[in-house]
């Protein structure tokens, strides 16, 4: 998962995500799973990309007590890595956690709260009831 889709740094029990810009790495293009493409593009899809490093992902979000979110908006096209996990953590009896989303002014966080919503299949306040959960604008005002 050290693509550049994602950064994944674990500190003990927490994991940080984010989107780092790195010149250097692999970018993953393309469309996800479910997307219905014609078989002779079947190189479109995400899953395809030799690049694409997620495995695992569920087991670290799933035993991590805080996940910090940093650069990046939780977007259409990576709903596939979180879907489970942000419906499970808007379940009653779901392991409680920290999820900390930093954000780029008020544009950013909307765009985060909007994709939570979908994400949690518009249960966001139970993700929140559930779960110890901060917003962080690292916007600096003028």
């Amino acid at each position: 998962m050290n693509g550049c889709n994602f950064a994944q740094i674990e500190i003990g029990n927490q994991i940080w995500i984010g989107n780092l810009r790195n010149p250097l790495c692999r970018i993953v293009f393309g469309v996800e799973d479910n997307a219905e493409i014609d078989k002779r593009h079947v190189f479109l899809y995400k899953s395809h990309n030799p690049y694409q490093k997620v495995k695992g992902l569920p087991y670290i979000l799933d035993n991590a007590e805080k996940i910090v979110f940093f650069g990046y908006s939780l977007g259409q096209t990576d709903h596939s890595y979180f879907d489970d996990f942000f419906r499970r953590q808007s379940q009653f009896g779901c392991k409680e956690k920290e999820l900390i989303f930093y954000h780029y002014g008020q544009d950013s966080y909307d765009d985060i709260k909007w994709q939570i919503k979908v994400l949690t299949n518009n249960q966001q306040a139970k993700l929140g009831e559930y779960n110890n959960i901060s917003f962080i604008n690292i916007k600096k005002e003028k």
